[in-house]
């Protein structure tokens, strides 16, 4: 009955403070205010009781983790030995990286040039060697389409054009020389993009 006089007309708390409990003694406040911190009580205390445990702090198992961690150490003294590099005594090297310019037409060509030559300490003395020089168009899905025809320029060699393949040369290089090739490919479509590839194989050593 007293908590029912300490409600609001919204019925929605118990007011220790509400003006229907004043009396005398305030007994009606004082019993409001029990059940209140009655209640408080009892929710702190069901709140830690349904709180999860702490999970226990892990203990570190020291002697078998050391344990198996030589078990599946790699055997053997120190790393394993890389195999010896060997260079290559003939070597293509870019004068002119690969370029592109305008033409009156508006369409574009590439251009560039290059140098191929034989170290001088090279076992050697010659070698013959076929070029081949590819500028293939790529396609949408980074294919490559057809090759564009290209002029190609070439001193310090006498280089001959393959009689089945316009794209291969076919010299010889001897030790200590230097063959300089300079190339301009056909006009393209400025929306095309295309790619140089030299290629170089010795064929055939002279003693």
């Amino acid at each position: 009955m007293v908590l029912k006089k300490s409600e609001p007309p919204a019925h929605d708390r118990w007011d220790p403070d509400s003006a229907n409990l004043r009396d005398v003694k305030d007994e009606g406040k004082s019993v409001v205010a029990a059940v209140m911190s009655r209640i408080k009580d009892n929710l702190k205390r069901f709140q830690r009781e349904a709180a999860p445990p702490a999970p226990a702090k892990q203990k570190r198992l020291s002697i078998l983790e050391r344990a198996l961690g030589s078990y599946f150490r790699p055997q053997g003294m120190g790393p394993k030995p890389q195999p010896e590099q060997t260079s290559s005594p003939l070597h293509l090297e870019f004068s002119k990286q690969p370029y592109a310019v305008a033409t009156p037409q508006g369409m574009l060509k590439l251009r560039s040039a290059f140098n191929i030559y034989l170290d001088a300490d090279a076992a050697d003395e010659a070698l013959s060697l076929q070029l081949r020089i590819s500028c293939p168009v790529l396609e949408d899905d980074g294919q490559e389409g057809d090759d564009l025809n290209v002029t190609v320029k070439f001193s310090g060699v006498d280089a001959e054009v393959d009689a089945d393949d316009h794209r291969v040369y076919r010299f010889t290089l001897a030790k200590g020389a230097k063959a300089h090739f300079a190339l301009e490919s056909e006009s393209y479509d400025p929306a095309w993009t295309v790619r140089l590839r030299p290629e170089i194989d010795a064929e055939v050593a002279q003693q």
